[in-house]
């Protein structure tokens, strides 16, 4: 069987003459956005011998062929991915395709939406809004202030890099360790200048531009004593024990929480039980918790959140 790509763009402004071309280049279905254009794009994947691209004003490009009047069909014999080029302006594209998927977004206030396999995108300069789930996964947001989310899916098989460039960026990795409870492949968070704020789980690595972490978390078990890991910088923070409830992602009833202010090296916390805190754990001395580190480095903020129960 092979792949079936649907692509919908819509321009946000009235009436353009075209959205863009798509055809074969080589062995990838290539979409070229416009110049000029403030583009809304839609890709969506399944399973068939030929894949189709409905877009208003899109044209075909070498090896497609227009089927109706906002519809172009390409074979996709020898095709190994796809590669979307985004306009110079504050585009919009939602992507979930099943081959390799290159996007580029170029210049402007971007907004985009990924779900797929092997996934790299670049979001090229501005203020950018996005999100990837894969199983490879590359993400650099370039210059400007981006939100970025990373989310590991199905069986993790990596590498995943999550890059924020040159900004005051908030990078996140939805439900790191909120709901899966066997280990994931590690991300590599890179900061960047500026004013950044990242989320992880405790295998994750933390690199340039990001605030000081906990390093070498073993999650198993953890105690109002906090000894786990060592700061890699010095930095502020706080640590708190929610409690965990079965398969919940929810967090429950703070058990416990704590501050610091620490140079770097083994991190040593002692954490104030809660009332909630007291009852739950004269119920099971053993509770199953969430831990959240908060940690501040001048005006970089990270927060690091797993799975573990007291010991």
């Amino acid at each position: 069987m092979r792949a079936l790509l649907v692509v919908a763009a819509v321009l946000a402004f009235p009436a353009a003459a075209h959205a863009g071309v798509v055809g074969l280049e080589g062995t990838q279905i290539v979409f070229r956005a416009e110049p000029g254009e403030r583009l809304e794009l839609r890709a969506d994947g399944s399973v068939s011998d030929i894949q189709y691209f409905h877009a208003e004003g899109v044209r075909p490009g070498p090896g497609c062929e227009r089927v109706e009047d906002d519809e172009v069909s390409c074979r996709p014999d020898g095709v190994t991915g796809v590669t979307i080029f985004g306009g110079d302006q504050a585009d919009r594209v939602s992507t979930r395709v099943p081959l390799p998927l290159t996007l580029a977004l170029g210049a402007g206030n971007d907004d985009f939406s990924v779900v797929g396999a092997t996934v790299t995108v670049d979001a090229g300069p501005g203020n950018d809004v996005g999100g990837v789930a894969g199983s490879r996964v590359s993400i650099v947001g370039g210059e400007g202030d981006d939100t970025l989310s990373l989310e590991r899916s199905g069986r993790t098989v990596g590498p995943f890099v999550l890059d924020g460039g040159a900004g005051d960026d908030d990078l996140s990795l939805p439900s790191t360790e909120m709901v899966r409870s066997g280990p994931l492949a590690p991300v590599s968070i890179t900061c960047g200048d500026g004013a950044d704020r990242w989320s992880a789980g405790p295998r994750d690595v933390l690199g340039e531009g990001c605030a000081a972490h906990v390093a070498g978390i073993t999650a198993k078990t953890v105690s109002r004593a906090f000894q786990e890991g060592a700061l890699t910088a010095p930095a502020s923070g706080s640590i708190a024990f929610k409690r965990r409830s079965g398969a919940s992602r929810t967090p429950g009833a703070t058990i416990a929480r704590g501050v610091f202010t620490a140079q770097p090296g083994p991190l040593r916390v002692s954490l104030e039980r809660t009332a909630a805190g007291t009852r739950w754990l004269r119920r099971t001395p053993h509770l199953p918790v969430f831990v959240t580190i908060r940690t501040r480095t001048g005006d970089d903020r990270g927060v690091v959140t797993f799975r573990s129960k007291v010991g």
